[in-house]
This record gives C-alpha cells, sequence and structure tokens, in this order.
C-alpha cells in the first residue's frame, strides 16, 4: 500500500474511533505507527498543547508556536520506534549509515506530521 493509501487508512481509523468518543493519545498515535508500517511501534503518546510541545521538541521553533500553531492548540506528540530510511549522506568511509530508528510526528487535528527523525540516542523521549 501506497504511503498516501497508509495515511488514508490512518485518518479512517481516528476517524472511527473518535465517532466513539474521546481518542486516546495512545490509540492515534498507534494508527500513525500503523501507516509507517509494520515495524513501527509507539515508544511514547503524549498529549499536550502547542507551547508544551515545544519543551519536548529538541530545537523547538523560535517563537514557541511550533509551526504557527496557536499556543493552546491541542498536540498529539508521537515517538515511533522503527526503522526510517531518508537520504543520507555516507560516512566518512564511505559506507551508508544506519537507517534512523525513531520518528516523532506531531498529530494535530487528526492530521500527522513528520517532525524529526533520527536515532534513539538523540531524540529521547523527555518531558
Amino acid at each position: 500500500m501506497s504511503r498516501l493509501g497508509h495515511g488514508i487508512v490512518a485518518a479512517g481509523v481516528i476517524l472511527a474511533l473518535s465517532a466513539c468518543g474521546r481518542v486516546e493519545p495512545g490509540e492515534i498515535c498507534a494508527a500513525q505507527a500503523h501507516d509507517y508500517g509494520s515495524a513501527f511501534t509507539v515508544a511514547a503518546a503524549l498529549e499536550t498543547d502547542a507551547a508544551g510541545a515545544e519543551r519536548w521538541i529538541p530545537g523547538g521553533s523560535s517563537d514557541g508556536s511550533l509551526g504557527g500553531l496557536d499556543a493552546g492548540q491541542t498536540v498529539i506528540l508521537c515517538y515511533l520506534d522503527g526503522p526510517l530510511t531518508v537520504t543520507q549522506e555516507p560516512t566518512a568511509s564511505g559506507e551508508a549509515p544506519r537507517p534512523y530508528d525513531r520518528a516523532v510526528v506531531a498529530v494535530v487535528d487528526g492530521r500527522g506530521t513528520l517532525l524529526m527523525a533520527g536515532y534513539r540516542e538523540n531524540l529521547p523521549i523527555r518531558p
């Protein structure tokens, strides 16, 4: 299934769950992990607001608004663990770098956006 197809499935899961009442952050992040593939698991699912999300994200935006969101806008941060292949420069020895193993996704109004990708040791889960 294409990335777009997975995104449609994840959005459908979130909408179906929300029709049943409040959707828990873990359920939202599980849908996001599904979107990234079967090898991904949810390491953390955190509900906060845009201002609070800034404190969780290394190098958050300079204006404290998480990409222009109102400070009080609800944000679900999903720390997803799994192999994430992105274009990277070869290492100094010319070898291909190892795939990233953590993605941080922000979900706002049911839509997930990849904020950053890296390694678990560089993207710790922290309040």
